[in-house]
């Protein structure tokens, strides 16, 4: 009966790693991943070997996860472009996202910020990422490169006790609120983007820094299998590699 809990477990973790959906959104991409349906039909076929039928679905095997969905630098820099950031409001939600990519956040780990979460030190801003309920990760700690656009974009934003990405009343935003955004850039640029591929962008570019031990622990993952899905190739750093080669 390990298959049922399995089965479980696999909708309340993409329910936890997919902090960016709501839970009908959740409901749906579950109900279409291979992963939920493989647990499933071995549920089934486990319980009905049990019962002797002779029937039984045969258990499915797993398949090896696709290559997460990320941004090239181009698509990035072109999605911060179409972001306006001329009322408060809109600085801070360019903020929000900005963060998710430059630091590799989960969005419900970015709106649970503080101010007193976010420092700088030893020449870098450093992000301690606060243990989310919901979230299958830990509290941690994230340098970012004082370089990146959100670091000029967030020291404003920083007060003592207060959530970072917070409402005139002093309470987080919805994450409904960075999706709207996204999708609203992603619109201008006739990309569809979600909160999780910024995620995912930070992944993907940090495999060419960091050892996978380091960006495990960066990301908050648990196993190091989980961090291997960064090791795809990188069609844009592979051309970038190719140009650089010596012939």
């Amino acid at each position: 009966m390990d298959d049922v809990a399995g089965f479980y477990h696999s909708l309340a973790a993409l329910a936890r790693d997919r902090g960016d959906l709501s839970g009908g959104e959740v409901f749906e991409r579950v109900s279409h991943s291979e992963e939920a349906e493989r647990l499933y039909v071995s549920f089934v076929a486990d319980v009905s070997a049990w019962l002797g039928q002779q029937d039984a679905p045969k258990r499915m095997k797993s398949r090896k996860r696709d290559a997460p969905e990320f941004l090239t630098d181009d698509v990035l820099s072109a999605l911060y472009a179409s972001i306006p950031e001329e009322s408060v409001e809109q600085k801070r939600d360019k903020a929000a996202v900005m963060l998710l990519e430059g630091a590799g956040l989960r969005v419900g780990e970015a709106l649970a910020l503080r101010g007193g979460d976010v420092t700088f030190e030893q020449g870098v801003m450093m992000v301690r990422v606060p243990n989310v309920e919901g979230c299958k990760t830990g509290a941690r700690t994230v340098p970012v490169n004082l370089g990146h656009p959100v670091v000029e974009r967030i020291r404003p934003l920083l007060e003592p006790d207060v959530p970072v990405f917070r409402t005139r009343s002093g309470v987080p935003i919805h994450s409904n609120q960075v999706r709207r955004v996204l999708a609203d850039a992603g619109a201008k640029i006739g990309v569809h983007v979600r909160p999780h591929m910024l995620r995912h962008t930070y992944g993907t570019n940090g495999v060419e820094y960091y050892t996978l031990p380091e960006l495990r622990d960066l990301m908050g993952h648990k196993s190091l299998s989980t961090t291997s899905i960064y090791l795809h190739s990188n069609p844009v750093a592979l051309a970038a590699k190719e140009r650089a080669r010596k012939r």
